[in-house]
């Protein structure tokens, strides 16, 4: 890995999506080709993914999150790889679709595309959402895609480091210089941007599971059909120009399973505890 890599952001840290409350709600659209939890599910397909973006527009929701894959093949599927709508596009399409409504990656993978694309990616969303994207970023953690595609998974957060060194400039300023081990920009630039350009560029969000990313505080509620909790906070991911809301509620049927189909009754049921819930004490 380069040694010139810097940990400096490149702008003021703490940008958001303005909410209508003090914590925003966000849904994560299944967008596998079978649901990516459930061993037996039907296939859905973009206009189903519309209906529920309107669906949680229509009761208060402040964003909806899309997935980056190519498979997803876990133990529940029995071995079997499923495919999964591209995010980008999808992202695009639904950030047309429903004006208005916050979108963003969660997470989009850098292993999978060279970094002057995703920076490119996120200047088409930012316009096409009319300033309402966040770019979620991650290095990526389901090998058996890679292993299938040609991608290499070796030194993936090093990988990530050098690919968020040219991201980040290009989305922040539009212009990137930067040479890696990994990556290479020179005198690159990223023109036209989007609304947010003006502003420093679309915020940046990191998904981390590990302590190898740094310090950085991401508080996750979770309210479930069988009791409501408020999890630990995690402390993960490197500094690198990252812009993190102040909290994130994820809504689920259980803390076993991720969120994977938009259960009306809890959503209604959820929204008018969020605001208790926040001023609740976390739990260790």
């Amino acid at each position: 890995m380069a040694s010139a890599i810097s940990t400096e952001p490149h702008v003021q840290q703490g940008r958001w999506l303005e909410s209508k409350r003090p914590m925003g709600l966000g849904l994560m659209m299944p967008i596998a080709e079978q649901n990516a939890v459930e061993a037996d599910s039907p296939r859905e397909g973009f206009r189903d993914f519309l209906a529920m973006a309107k669906m949680a527009q229509q009761i208060g929701y402040d964003m909806i999150w899309v997935p980056d894959h190519f498979i997803l093949k876990l133990d529940w599927h029995g071995g079997e790889a499923r495919g999964v709508w591209e995010c980008w596009t999808t992202t695009a399409a639904l950030a047309a679709a429903v004006p208005g409504l916050g979108i963003g990656t969660m997470v989009a993978c850098t292993g999978f595309h060279n970094p002057g694309s995703i920076a490119k990616f996120a200047e088409v969303i930012d316009e096409v959402s009319d300033g309402n994207f966040v770019l979620g970023l991650g290095c990526g953690w389901h090998g058996d895609e890679y292993e299938m595609f040609g991608m290499p998974f070796d030194h993936r957060v090093d990988r990530f480091e050098e690919a968020m060194e040219i991201i980040s400039p290009l989305v922040r300023k539009g212009r990137a210089t930067f040479e890696g081990d990994y990556y290479q920009a020179r005198s690159a630039v990223n023109f036209p941007q989007g609304p947010q350009g003006k502003d420093g560029g679309t915020p940046i969000i990191f998904g981390a599971q590990q302590p190898r990313y740094g310090e950085l505080f991401t508080p996750t509620i979770i309210i479930t059909a069988e009791k409501d909790k408020i999890v630990s906070p995690k402390r993960h991911a490197r500094a690198l120009a990252v812009d993190m809301p102040a909290a994130e509620l994820v809504i689920a049927p259980d803390t076993g399973h991720m969120p994977h189909r938009l259960r009306t009754d809890l959503v209604i049921a959820a929204i008018p505890r969020v605001h208790e819930m926040t001023s609740a004490p976390v739990e260790d």
